[in-house]
């Protein structure tokens, strides 16, 4: 029988919707929640982040207003950014699974010369849907509509299983020419079994695979002769110098990699950025990316868990940040933070001025913008006072049961 209206509960606060007998087909939204007990009722939005909440709150920290304050005035007189500096979106800066504040792996790199063009590195969970949450629709359409490439670093699903969505919704653009899609082996099996069985999408992209790309020789020197580069770069236009990619320590066929992106502007002839997907520290890696003008690497552990990054082949920030000054990066972006810390991960007197951290819909240009993530640190310590408290208190019980087991041992 049909449910009836007195065993469903009016939750107007959390903008719920009561399941009347017509109410049989629902749009489902993001976060939404359908709750089954003790009574059933369709919440709208039951996960939304409430903006003015968290701002509230944030100006209720007794030592907030001196911090905003200082903030404002280191960067007062900073350089406004230029349109034909490249712009980094981040649409996904956490690890493994969604959270409320960190979706999966996805990266946009955003150019306005010599032509508009975006370029994805990694799609995790929703990417589509980060693209219309941060741009709205028409927006999206845009972004998709100039995209050229789309990178994906290796086959774990938290960086590819949002691919098909985008593939699919730029479709629906009529783009003029083919997606270049750069895969590590077995993706491809994934898209053609969708081809095959949902929706033919393969005449709108051409696929390379990445394991065919890697450098197999490192020199100090050597341009890259690799025929399969060349026409990749001649395919896209013009767009890149040149990409280069090598094997790093993470799952079989994992890569790194790093753009040479062409401006074309007087004032930026190329920039260059190196991308480690999810690795251990690599030497290769820092030799291709050596003086690159970012490096964005993952720094799934904190400074305490080496122990646990090698054992799941990730890095720490620590090692996170040696790997930027190795490489003689002049800005690192860490990103791919454990979902252990949602709010922020925990920095320490390493985050010099040429380290930042990525947030969901953080939107850099580069170099102009990177000067002023060093400099929100302060403040950003007295936002998340509370969480860094919890992470600290979680070392220290940590610590405890390390020397409790040392003195047992013993």
């Amino acid at each position: 029988s049909s449910p009836t209206q007195e065993n469903f509960q009016d939750e107007s606060k959390n903008e719920s919707q009561n399941l009347e007998d017509q109410d049989r087909i629902l749009l489902a939204s993001t976060f939404d929640r359908f709750v089954l007990r003790p009574y059933k009722t369709y919440e709208r939005n039951a996960l939304e982040m409430q903006v003015d909440e968290v701002y509230i709150n944030a100006k209720l920290e007794p030592d907030y207003e001196e911090a905003y304050t200082n903030y404002r005035s280191a960067v007062a007189d900073l350089p406004v950014p230029q349109a034909h500096e490249p712009e980094i979106v981040f649409l996904g800066t956490g690890s493994a699974l969604p959270s409320k504040l960190r979706n999966t792996s996805c990266i946009l790199v955003n150019l306005n010369l010599p032509e508009r063009a975006t370029i994805i590195l990694d799609c995790g969970e929703d990417s589509y849907g980060q693209i219309v949450r941060h741009y709205g629709p028409d927006g999206a359409r845009e972004i998709l509509e100039n995209l050229k490439m789309i990178y994906v670093s290796h086959h774990h699903a938290d960086h590819h299983i949002g691919l098909i969505e985008i593939i699919r919704q730029r479709k629906q653009t009529r783009p003029k020419n083919k997606l270049q899609i750069l895969l590590p082996p077995g993706i491809d099996a994934h898209l053609n079994y969708y081809n095959d069985t949902f929706e033919d999408l393969s005449s709108t992209y051409t696929i390379t695979n990445t394991k065919d790309l890697k450098i197999r020789s490192i020199t100090n020197d050597t341009p890259c002769s690799n025929p399969l580069v060349v026409d990749l770069c001649r395919s896209l236009d013009g767009l890149l110098k040149n990409i280069s990619l090598v094997g790093v320590e993470h799952c079989a066929n994992a890569c790194a990699v790093v753009l040479d992106i062409n401006v074309d502007h007087p004032n930026m002839k190329t920039f260059r950025l190196a991308y480690s997907g999810d690795a251990r520290p690599s030497q290769d890696f820092a030799k291709i990316g050596d003086k690159c003008d970012l490096l964005i690497h993952e720094a799934t552990f904190d400074h305490k868990e080496t122990i646990a990054a090698i054992e799941k082949k990730h890095s720490t920030t620590s090692e996170a940040i040696e790997q930027g000054k190795r490489m003689r990066s002049k800005f690192t972006i860490l990103t791919h933070f454990s979902q252990k810390y949602p709010k922020i991960p925990y920095f320490t007197e390493e985050f010099d001025e040429t380290i930042g951290f990525a947030f969901d819909n953080m939107a850099v240009r580069c170099p102009t913008d990177l000067v002023r993530l060093p400099l929100v640190k302060d403040l950003l310590k007295v936002v998340f006072a509370k969480s860094l408290s919890e992470i600290d208190a979680r070392h220290h019980k940590v610590e405890y049961k390390r020397k409790i087991l040392s003195m047992q041992g013993d």
